[in-house]
């Protein structure tokens, strides 16, 4: 769990700067990047989840929510997240 904080963390200081200003196509890769790292992570050792927890960016107005959830979300997790009508 601190290795997955650390890496947040990071991605958030990262976006303090110039390189990744937030609302940019930068920012939103860096965040996708991050939640693609920690839904490669085994979470039950950590807490109990079920089958269809998942780790995804998203912002207020749910404007790249399809292109994220496709970017941060295992294709197999994805499809079981569709076929139980969770996600479009």
């Amino acid at each position: 769990m601190a290795d997955d904080l650390r890496l947040v963390r990071q991605q958030l200081t990262l976006a303090d700067g110039d390189a990744f200003p937030a609302g940019s196509e930068r920012w939103r890769e860096a965040l996708c990047a991050a939640a693609a790292e920690l839904n490669r992570q085994d979470w039950t050792v950590r807490m109990p989840v079920t089958d269809d927890f998942v780790v995804y960016a998203v912002d207020l107005e749910l404007v790249d929510l399809d292109r994220n959830l496709a970017a941060c979300v295992p294709a197999q997790r994805l499809a079981l997240l569709r076929d139980r009508g969770l996600v479009r």
